[in-house]
C-alpha cells in the first residue's frame, strides 16, 4: 500500500508503473463480493461490480478458491429454494402470513 500511495503522490500520472506493480499480485474475492456483484438489487451491487472491474482494469490477477465458489453456489441455491418455498406457502396463506414470510425473506 505504501508503494501505491507514494507513486501517486510523486507522480499522479504513474498509471503504467502502478499497473506493472499490480500485475504481480493476485486478489482472492470472497462470496460477499461475488454474490453482491451478481445481485443487481443488492445495495452494494455497484460497489462490488466496481471492485471487480477496477481490479481487472488495474491488471490484478483475480481468483476464486473452489471453496468460495462452492459457498457462492450454496448461497444461491438456498436463496432459490427459500423463494420457491415462500411462493408455495403463499398460495395457501392469508395476507398476514404472506407479510410474515416476506419479513423472514
Amino acid at each position: 500500500m505504501y508503494f501505491i500511495t507514494s507513486s501517486y503522490a510523486l507522480s499522479p500520472g504513474s498509471d503504467k508503473l502502478l499497473k506493472r506493480y499490480l500485475q504481480q499480485h493476485v486478489a482472492y474475492f470472497d462470496s460477499n463480493i461475488i454474490l453482491q456483484a451478481m445481485s443487481p438489487g443488492h445495495p452494494n451491487h455497484d460497489i462490488s461490480r466496481r471492485l471487480l472491474d477496477k481490479s481487472r482494469d488495474a491488471g490484478i490477477g483475480r481468483k476464486v478458491l473452489s471453496a468460495i465458489f462452492n459457498e457462492v453456489v450454496a448461497h444461491a441455491e438456498l436463496a432459490q429454494k427459500t423463494y420457491q418455498q415462500l411462493m408455495e406457502d403463499a398460495k395457501h396463506a392469508k395476507t398476514d402470513d404472506i407479510l410474515d414470510a416476506y419479513v423472514r425473506l
